[in-house]
């Protein structure tokens, strides 16, 4: 995609409106690492922002759920499903699962995440993308 576009889902009533259901990948036309990407995808659900039952997906967008969380479809009954590979970040009301894990790391239901920020939202936010105002970091440790 190109362009600098903000989605949303508000919910009106009843418990699956304000829900995102993502059922392929949605990448930028240049790498967002690479110094010329101007754009920039925000997708805003009021309860969740959910994967379907797919495999393999890239997503290039800063995801934010208000009430609900970023999760998988059916993480904890389907296949072993691939990797959900996210350029961007995440704010969500509460974390949830996208797969089951047995010994920590030995998936044996749905996908991975791999995660990786883009540090241009420091700065960059999409166009009407919920804000906190303001903040300083105040101390950093690694």
């Amino acid at each position: 995609m190109n362009g600098r576009v903000n989605v949303a889902a508000t919910r009106s009533s009843g418990g699956g409106y304000g829900t995102i259901i993502l059922d392929d990948g949605i990448v930028y036309a240049q790498d967002p690492f690479s110094g010329s990407c101007d754009a920039i995808l925000g997708i805003c659900s009021e309860n969740n922002v959910v994967i379907a039952n797919n495999s393999n997906i890239n997503i290039h967008a800063s995801i934010f759920c208000r009430t609900g969380g970023f999760t998988a479809e059916d993480y904890n009954t389907r296949p072993i499903s691939g990797t959900i590979r996210l350029v961007g970040g995440i704010q969500q009301h509460q974390r949830e699962p996208v797969g089951q894990f047995q010994s920590g790391s030995v998936i044996i239901h749905g996908s991975r995440k791999n995660c990786r920020y883009d540090e241009r939202l420091m700065y960059n936010e999409p166009p009407h993308y919920p804000r906190t105002g303001r903040l300083e970091i105040l101390s950093w440790y690694e």
